[in-house]
């Protein structure tokens, strides 16, 4: 037993392999190079937090945009979208919802009622019905996107928050704002 792969990097391995069954060995059967890879997919340094705007509709509809996340090894995975709701010093986790790069067809297709996402241009787009998730959607909201790659390593985050107010329906509160 022994550890391979160093955090944060792709290191290339040869190995063999021998089997042991009731103190019979096999012959040993070389490998061709392979690799580990333990980097993280990355957002550009640059990167700003993902934006946030809300439809001026009857119902809600909130849409979180954000620029694409790089892993040059393996590729990218996609990304984890977590929304919290911030109430005084405390947090309470909405959603989590990952969000592959290659959506894989299920039964009944890939359509989740309660989001809708899609890649346009390079830009990712994902819109929430907010009343899938929250019973009050007025308040303070923090929401995470988490690249990750093919192998299932996180990267850092982008994080962004917002205020929402949808109340009585009247002329100043009638829409969220940030």
């Amino acid at each position: 037993k022994f550890t391979v792969g160093e955090s944060s990097l792709t290191k290339h391995y040869l190995g063999r392999l021998q089997a042991v069954y009731l103190s019979e060995h096999s012959g040993a059967i070389e490998s061709s190079e392979f690799a580990i890879d333990l980097e993280r997919p990355y957002f550009e340094e640059d990167a700003e937090a993902p934006t946030y705007s809300s439809t001026e509709e009857e119902l809600p509809s909130w849409l979180f945009t954000w620029d694409e996340a790089e892993d040059e090894e393996v590729g990218l995975g996609g990304y984890l979208f977590i929304l919290e709701r911030l109430e005084g010093s405390t947090t309470h986790a909405l959603a989590m919802i990952e969000l592959p790069v290659e959506a894989e067809e299920g039964p009944g297709g890939t359509a989740v009622p309660a989001y809708e996402y899609e890649n346009v241009s390079g830009t990712n787009m994902l819109t929430v019905d907010p009343s899938a998730y929250v019973t009050t959607i007025d308040g303070t909201f923090r929401y995470t996107v988490i690249p990750y790659d093919k192998l299932d390593n996180i990267g850092e985050g982008l994080v962004g928050e917002f205020r929402s107010l949808w109340s009585g329906g009247d002329e100043d509160s009638t829409y969220p704002f940030i």
